[in-house]
């Protein structure tokens, strides 16, 4: 119904940072600016992620390994 005005809907709706971006990129980059840190920089990173309290059943939950690694990612 747009088009006789010539409006491109697809141009109407701002593309989420996460599908521009592919996960597998971000996930190098991030891991590479992790690793220039150090092992102790990642390691307190590490603790402060695990630090967090859950909460509720299904909204925090616990971070149990290492997010650093940042395995199982939702996106």
């Amino acid at each position: 119904k747009l088009s006789p005005f010539n409006v491109n809907i697809f141009l109407l709706f701002p593309a989420d940072i996460l599908h521009e971006i592919e996960l597998g990129v971000w996930k190098a980059i991030y891991m590479r600016i992790l690793r220039c840190q150090g092992q102790a920089l990642i390691d307190e990173f590490d603790r402060h992620f695990r630090n967090v309290p859950s909460f509720g059943r299904d909204t925090i939950r616990k971070f149990s390994t290492n997010s650093s690694e940042i395995k199982r990612m939702a996106a």
